[in-house]
């Protein structure tokens, strides 16, 4: 071991320091005891003194055995710490169950973690007797008392993964059901709690649907592993119904309305049903609402949030009704049947089809390549409902009022041969969809005889786009004989007319006529 001894000259700090002390100046007291601190003489030998190399290994040895015993002292420390703290958290885990706050302050944080507090527990036996004779009676009485406990707590686990078991058989149960009835399954987030959960879609988004409900819900689990149906948008369910009122003695009766024959079950499935219905009954009064504002000056009106179509002597209520089990069944029960319930019965029918054909029209959009033609149809198209059902309804009843017409001048001026075309312009194969959104186009001809000559009327009734409205083309010619008016020929053009309105066809008619006679 070797010293490096530093001398400051007191000089360069000016006055001298206290705290620096000349060795020369030591007393004898005061060096001894330095000296030995720098070098032990018990060892001091004349050959030690001669042989510094010597003493020098021998410091070596020591410092070897010394950092040995620093090391065992540390690992003897280092158990004693770790036995110390084993002992404390057994105390600590101990108390636990009756001071827990306690505790927390003295448990390891690695125990606190991966132990529950509680879990280790200990009772004080108090010993009614001052000398027991046999002990190992205690010991029998711990050991029975320790194996009721762990047949209890292992009883107790075993009802619950039963108990759990059964919850999960009967919730992957009930999800398998909704798959085999076609269910479409999705995940999404509970937004109760935002975790991740199972829902399904019942709406008609798929399939072409605009409306603002998709129609989804979460499938939340209860208590018993079963499964609760929750729809995102909760709101009431409602039914269109359609009424037809026929005005008697000036005063307008109910003669038709439509019934509501759906059945629900009240399991998970007959759930995803019923909302399914009422969703697209929703979907159905929504757009028929929407058609009907701009229907106004073609005898529609919005009424209390009726629907009110005046087609002469009979009124269409459209109407949507709060939806209740019990009350629903009581009415099929209790209304008697009425002449018009099949007419309304086909009219709501009528119209929830038409609906359908508006989904597949904007499904077909949605596949088609993105162009900005198809962009604006997309968002300018609108369902044909009230507008298909009014103009076919309309068009019927001008025929029938054209047809009158036409057979009440035969009559009057005994003469006349009429070839009527319904429907001229719509094939009889094609279905009931397109001929309620095509314009529908119906011709009369009429053909007058006096005294060789011929009068030609020609008649066309059809609408506009709107679908509503009424238009009649009138074209009449007047031929000299038989041959040029066959071959449509030498004829002499009298009138060629457009009319929107039944009386005025009706005058012009009878004037033409009148003139053609005279």
């Amino acid at each position: 071991m070797s010293f490096i001894n530093l001398l400051v000259d007191e000089g360069l700090f000016g006055e001298k320091d206290p705290f620096i002390q000349n060795e020369d100046d030591y007393s004898i007291a005061e060096i001894i005891p330095k000296i030995l601190q720098k070098r032990s003489f018990l060892d001091l030998t004349e050959t030690s003194l001669k042989e510094p190399e010597v003493v020098e290994e021998k410091e070596e040895l020591k410092d070897e055995k010394i950092n040995e015993l620093k090391n065992e002292l540390t690992k003897n420390i280092n158990l004693a710490l770790n036995e110390t703290s084993l002992s404390l958290d057994l105390v600590s885990l101990l108390l636990s169950s009756s001071k827990p706050n306690l505790s927390k302050a003295t448990i390891s944080p690695f125990l606190s973690k991966t132990v529950p507090l509680g879990s280790l527990n200990s009772n004080k036996l108090h010993n009614t007797q001052e000398h027991t004779e046999d002990n190992s009676l205690i010991g029998q009485g711990w050991r029975h008392e320790s194996i009721n406990k762990i047949q209890k707590l292992l009883k107790d686990k075993s009802m619950e993964l039963k108990q759990s078991f059964e919850k999960d058989k009967k919730y992957w149960s009930m999800i398998n059901e909704i798959i085999n009835n076609n269910e479409i399954l999705i995940k999404l987030r509970d937004p109760v709690n935002n975790q991740k959960a199972i829902g399904v879609k019942y709406g008609y988004g798929d399939s072409g649907s605009n409306y603002s409900d998709k129609g989804i819900a979460v499938l939340r689990r209860d208590e018993t592993g079963g499964i609760l149906f929750h729809p995102l948008i909760n709101k009431d369910h409602k039914f269109v119904r359609v009424k037809i009122l026929t005005k008697k003695d000036n005063d307008f009766v109910i003669t038709g309305e439509s019934t509501f024959k759906n059945k629900f079950s009240d399991d998970l499935t007959g759930q995803i049903e019923m909302s399914r219905f009422f969703i697209f009954e929703d979907d159905l009064f929504y757009n028929l609402l929407r058609e009907a504002r701009v229907l106004i000056s073609y005898n529609v009106q919005l009424v209390s949030n009726k629907i009110l179509i005046d087609i002469g002597d009979e009124l269409i209520e459209i109407e949507s009704v709060n939806y209740d089990k019990e009350d629903t069944d009581d009415m099929e029960v209790e209304l008697e049947t009425k002449e018009n319930d099949h007419k309304c019965d086909l009219i709501l029918n009528f119209l929830k089809i038409m609906l359908c054909g508006y989904y597949k029209y904007n499904l077909n959009l949605k596949q088609k390549i993105p162009t900005n033609f198809t962009k604006f149809k997309q968002n300018n198209s609108h369902p044909l409902l009230l507008r298909a059902l009014l103009g076919t309804i309309n068009h019927e009843l001008n025929f029938k009022k054209i047809t009158t017409i036409i057979n009440d001048k035969i009559e009057s001026y005994k003469m006349g041969q009429l070839e009527v075309k319904k429907f001229d312009n719509i094939n009889d194969t094609s279905n009931a969809f397109i001929k309620s959104i095509e314009k529908p186009v119906s011709t009369f001809e009429l053909v007058l005889n006096n005294k060789g000559k011929y009068l030609k009327i020609s008649l066309s009734l059809t609408c506009g786009e709107i679908l509503v409205n009424l238009i009649v083309k009138v074209n009449i010619i007047r031929f000299d004989n038989y041959e040029d008016m066959k071959s449509n020929e030498n004829g002499g053009n009298v009138l060629m007319l457009v009319f929107n309105d039944i009386d005025e066809v009706d005058q012009c008619l009878d004037w033409s006529i009148k003139n053609f006679v005279e």
